[in-house]
């Protein structure tokens, strides 16, 4: 009936009103807000130790990169940014409480604090989780199942003027703003992982997903960091040490200096643009023999892959894209061979779609994208699109993907074929033009 299609969509647009406006069930999380308050939890505490080394254990690595991490972003935002911490010493935080704090706190980001390990003792490298795709169901269920508290109040059906906890046309508000939520942690992982990779130097594995519950339980964009693996011996004498703490520290913070400049609309200034490692937290020659060699370009075969984390198999869930036709154009199977040879100083700027163990079908996964390429890599497949010599181009490219429907996409940097992040390349860019 008429009537009844128009008091679903008039009740589509009450949900959108109380979830976007009130905040009732995802806090406020509105275009223009920024990033006023975070939370950082440090991973275990008390008698949960985590994960251990031959002599460090989790729980106290992860509260000191967590400690420093607060205190970098005090020192440069002291008047701006709220932090909240789940624990600030040793003590035992249940996953639901870590999560309800961040909730509770309305936090604009949720930064998770953990150490790796695995039985292969050669593996090592960072890398950054967010909420895995299959779990945004899940996710939506619990939303239902939180809001459906009302149902125990009295005249509820009046008072929220005919609001069911369990429609559809409710989860398909909890479904946009999850898809925001999504699009924005990865968002903030890449760039920590940019940031480790660029800055701290460590070996890079990747932005992943997982159904982690402290990321399925919270509210806003939210990153779990696997800062490294104490069952390396010689990463675990980086993660221990002051040093090593600092810098990944450190590079957690300019992954939040970047995004919150990116969430605001503002640009880094030319000071942090051109910003080094601090001569006091490099290693010495002896201490870089004793605490790893750092790979930043070389992949994991196959089978330390597998071994690693044996319940992720993919970094993107390919069902999440838009099927539609593409004329694609496939690169060589060679990340070195990406397209630069026009470009200034080697610099090129493109932007990442998506990265998956199985090879996708192009022409049913984009639409109206000319430039589409293929690269194949130890893990997987990556997808990129366009080929630009400026961020600014890139960017624009970016915007205007989304506009077709592409989410969780990002620009990337590479130099002479060679990945890199894209200060790295920003800062090549300007140094070349002063000389």
């Amino acid at each position: 009936m008429p009537g009844t299609e128009k008091y679903k969509y008039q009740l589509i647009i009450f949900y959108f009103i109380v979830f976007f406006i009130g905040g009732a069930m995802v806090n406020n999380h509105r275009p223009g807000r920024g990033v006023k308050r975070i939370v950082i939890n440090a991973g275990h505490g008390g008698k949960d130790e985590g994960t251990s080394g031959s002599f460090a254990k989790e729980k106290d690595v992860a509260l000191r990169i967590a400690s420093k991490l607060g205190q970098f972003i005090r020192n440069k935002y002291r008047d701006e940014i709220e932090i909240q911490y789940t624990r600030e010493d040793d003590r035992f935080v249940e996953l639901n409480e870590i999560a309800n704090h961040a909730n509770k706190a309305d936090a604009d980001l949720f930064i998770c604090i953990h150490c790796n390990a695995n039985p292969n003792k050669e593996i090592f490298g960072s890398e950054t989780y967010i909420m895995g795709l299959h779990k945004t169901k899940g996710n939506l269920d619990v939303a239902k199942r939180e809001n459906a508290s009302i149902l125990l109040e009295d005249n509820y059906q009046k008072k929220y003027e005919g609001f069911d906890p369990s429609s559809e046309e409710a989860t398909i508000i909890f479904s946009m703003y999850q898809n925001v939520f999504l699009e924005r942690s990865l968002n903030f992982a890449a760039k920590v992982q940019e940031n480790f990779k660029g800055f701290a130097k460590r070996s890079d594995r990747g932005v992943r997903q997982a159904g982690f519950l402290v990321l399925w339980k919270t509210k806003m964009p939210s990153v779990l960091i696997e800062t490294g693996f104490l069952s390396n011996k010689e990463e675990e004498k980086f993660l221990a040490s002051d040093k090593g703490q600092n810098q990944l520290a450190y590079s957690i913070f300019r992954a939040f200096r970047e995004y919150k400049c990116e969430q605001e609309g503002k640009e880094l200034t030319e000071a942090e643009k051109a910003e080094k490692m601090p001569s006091d937290w490099e290693l010495s020659q002896d201490e870089q023999k004793n605490m790893i060699p750092v790979k930043t370009d070389e992949k994991l075969s196959v089978k330390e892959e597998k071994e690693s984390n044996t319940e992720l198999k993919t970094e993107v869930n390919t069902e999440s894209l838009p099927k539609t036709e593409v004329s694609a154009e496939k690169a060589n199977n060679n990340e070195n061979k990406s397209g630069s040879e026009f470009a200034e100083y080697g610099i090129i700027f493109k932007v990442q779609l998506a990265s998956t163990e199985k090879k996708l079908n192009t022409k049913k996964q984009f639409k109206d994208i000319v430039d589409i390429q293929e690269i194949v890599i130890e893990t997987g497949y990556r997808y990129y699109a366009g080929k630009f010599k400026t961020m600014e181009e890139a960017r624009k490219y970016q915007e205007t993907l989304k506009e077709k429907g592409l989410k969780d996409i990002f620009v990337v940097a590479f130099q002479n074929g060679k990945r890199i992040t894209t200060s790295e390349a920003l800062e090549i860019l300007k140094s070349k033009e002063k000389n």
